[in-house]
């Protein structure tokens, strides 16, 4: 059966597994005009919940369609498509991005067995079960979602593992409060990304949740996670945090991400002893410290920042990168035990020379752009590709 200007509902109808006779027998039969009838271009969504009520054996189901759809001109909105599409098929997973939406609609409260719930634009799950929302400029804005809360309804969904309520760079939304959310059990993964949260609260009693994405917020302290003990991911880039502070109970933390912050100081990480990647770009730290106990650490940018040194990385022997981007460093020194670096920036310092890097053989990438051993009458770019060599110069 195909029905035009429905291609959402076109997969629920091919599940009902009804022969094109049927159905257009029995749209015949509550009179619709034949010539409608035997045009696939003219079936409407009408005509399709007709067939809907009919060789559908849910009642509960039948109820809601005919209560919501009594309600709408046609076609449907996009948004009660793609919902009672789910309703039928069941799968579990529901994405409602692009589809004009202010808040999260009730209807969702009909699925309760839900396990992923995405609201973003041009969202999509990749198979290592990472978000990735794609930037674009060709969407219509009246399509685009912009909330403005976190409503109740949400909280009919006590089966959700993934929720995805952010917004993009272009299209930044307006929650400002994390709230009804307390009594989704099995959360693991939580994106509200581009938003305006100030304040982490109300996820305290989430013990399953595993991964946090609060970028791009205007959280000022890191608060409010100390019984999330399972988590494994922070995301807190671009935000007004001042310090590193309380996650003396996320040991299990192994992705760390505070860049474009007003941090002042590397301290208080200890505890995470299973942390692999750190990112504090574009803060305000002067010293590389306090890393001691992180030894399965594996990468580091502090980019940005007013770093004078390279010293205290000796205990993190399993460093793959280190980006020291835009410091004020003027010697390569003290990397005799990051044995397995094979990616080290260093543009934009105040380097002369390269030196003490004879030992580093896993080390393939050296970027040293803008630095003062690159004169203006030389050509090389700084950046260095080191497989096969025996050393590197400019």
């Amino acid at each position: 059966m195909n029905i035009s200007n429905t291609p959402l509902l076109k997969e629920a109808a091919d599940f009902l597994q009804i022969e094109d006779y049927e159905i257009r027998s029995y749209l015949a039969s509550k009179g619709y005009p034949s010539e409608e009838i035997q045009s696939d271009h003219k079936l409407t969504d009408r005509m399709f919940f007709e067939a809907f009520r009919k060789f559908v054996p849910d009642k509960r189901l039948i109820g809601l369609v005919d209560k919501k759809h009594s309600n709408y001109t046609y076609p449907l909105p996009k948004h009660l498509s793609i919902i009672y599409t789910e309703l039928y098929l069941k799968t579990g997973k529901l994405n409602l991005g692009n589809c004009g939406l202010r808040a999260i609609p009730s209807e969702v409260e009909e699925l309760p067995w839900l396990e992923e719930l995405i609201l973003s634009d041009n969202a999509e799950w990749t198979k290592s079960n990472q978000i990735i929302i794609r930037e674009t400029f060709e969407t219509e804005s009246e399509s685009l979602n912009r909330l403005s809360t976190i409503s109740h309804h949400i909280s009919a969904l006590k089966q959700l593992k993934k929720l995805i309520l952010a917004g993009t760079a272009s299209n930044k939304w307006e929650i400002e409060q994390i709230e009804n959310l307390e009594e989704l059990y099995h959360l693991e993964i939580l994106d509200l990304s581009y938003n305006k949260i100030k304040h982490i609260t109300n996820i305290n009693r989430l013990s399953k949740l595993q991964q946090i994405y609060l970028s791009h917020n205007e959280v000022t302290a890191i608060s409010g996670i100390d019984k999330n003990i399972n988590l494994t991911r922070l995301y807190l880039t671009n935000n007004k945090v001042q310090k590193i502070e309380n996650l003396q109970n996320n040991t299990s933390l192994t992705h760390l991400l505070l860049g474009q912050n007003y941090i002042e100081k590397i301290h208080n990480l200890s505890p995470l002893v299973e942390l692999t990647y750190l990112d504090l770009h574009l803060n305000r730290i002067n010293r590389i410290e306090n890393l001691h106990a992180n030894n399965k650490l594996e990468y580091i940018s502090l980019s940005f920042n007013f770093i004078k040194k390279i010293e205290n990385i000796e205990y993190n022997s399993f460093l793959k990168t280190l980006d020291l981007n835009k410091n004020s460093i003027d010697r390569i020194e003290n990397l005799e035990a990051n044995r397995w670096l094979e990616t080290l920036n260093l543009s934009n310092n105040r380097i002369t020379k390269i030196e003490n890097l004879n030992s580093h053989q896993s080390l393939s990438f050296l970027k040293l752009r803008a630095n003062e051993m690159l004169s203006s009458s030389n050509k090389c770019n700084g950046e260095f590709s080191l497989s096969g060599r025996s050393e590197a110069k400019a």
